[in-house]
């Protein structure tokens, strides 16, 4: 579970995410939301700890369209 301040060591986390099936059972475990627990993976992912990627979570998603984005983006930037 979590402490009062809702944190949850990393050691914990990534013991709970690799056991687990689903960002929602990890966050059930934990006391947090299924993005949340995403988020947390994602993060630690970034920083270099290789955590599995659970399946179904935003599979079946349209892919992504980054240059489209980037100039949407920066179509609706606020003028400087």
């Amino acid at each position: 579970m979590t402490s009062k301040n809702g944190c949850v060591s990393a050691e914990k986390f990534v013991t709970v995410w690799q056991r687990s099936d689903s960002a929602k059972v990890v966050g059930k475990a934990l006391g947090l939301s299924p993005g949340s627990a995403s988020c947390k993976a994602c993060a630690l992912r970034k920083r270099g700890v290789p955590l599995k990627k659970m399946s179904g979570f935003g599979q079946g998603r349209a892919p992504l369209d980054i240059k489209a984005l980037a100039v949407l983006a920066k179509k609706c930037a606020p003028k400087s």
